[in-house]
């Protein structure tokens, strides 16, 4: 038996085939799925190769 409602949250950074993986799952176990995305504060984030803040201000501003 599903339930009704499941709720996802996360940062979800650069969206990749794992996170998706992990929302069909969760979509899986219920009717509907909301999906909750939080967004750190760019400025305060380190760059690295694995979190690109360059690109994530251009895709935000």
């Amino acid at each position: 038996m599903k339930d009704k409602i499941g709720v996802i949250h996360g940062r979800f950074q650069l969206l990749h085939n794992d996170h998706i993986k992990y929302l069909l799952a969760g979509k899986e176990r219920c009717e509907h799925l909301i999906i909750g995305i939080c967004n750190p504060e760019v400025d305060l984030t380190k760059y690295t190769a694995a979190n690109p803040i360059v690109l994530r201000k251009v895709l935000i501003h």
